[in-house]
């Protein structure tokens, strides 16, 4: 802006006084408005369908974990016959090695056995507890005791 100033006896009169302002409005924020609400729906809309697949992913997870288990828990209960079985029969073997009636070779063969059979029953017993462990954090539901 511009102002000139001049003193004409003692009063002070203002000529040619030009005064301007300027308002900077960006239009496309103006106009962009109901389209930016739009977009921000959209966006809400999209978060909440992510959220909702993820827990379908999740759903599956667990189903999937919880077959698992279930199966384990079978193959454990298997394997826990199978370790008393090689048990007794490393017990029996044992009192005949005593008796004199077996070899120690047929008695390191049931040593054997009653080995490879511990090992798959703690193997087992390990998977299902991995498995109901990994439950417990996916659901954060208790179900090991501890």
């Amino acid at each position: 802006y511009e102002i000139r100033l001049s003193l004409v006896g003692s009063e002070m009169c203002i000529r040619d006084s030009t005064v301007g302002a300027a308002v900077n409005i960006p239009l496309d924020e103006l106009f962009d408005l109901a389209p930016r609400v739009r977009r921000q729906k959209l966006n809400v809309k999209t978060a909440a369908l992510e959220r909702e697949a993820k827990f379908e992913d999740m759903k599956k997870e667990i189903i999937e974990l919880y077959a698992t288990a279930t199966s384990q828990l079978s193959v454990l209960t298997l394997r826990a016959e199978a370790l008393e079985l090689a048990t007794v029969q490393y017990s029996i073997a044992e009192k005949d090695f005593a008796n004199g009636t077996i070899e120690s070779s047929t008695l390191s063969v049931e040593k054997g056995r009653q080995s490879t059979a511990l090992e798959a029953f703690e193997k087992s017993r390990f998977e299902l507890t991995k498995s109901l462990m990994i439950l417990e954090v996916i659901t954060r539901t208790p179900i090991l005791r501890k």
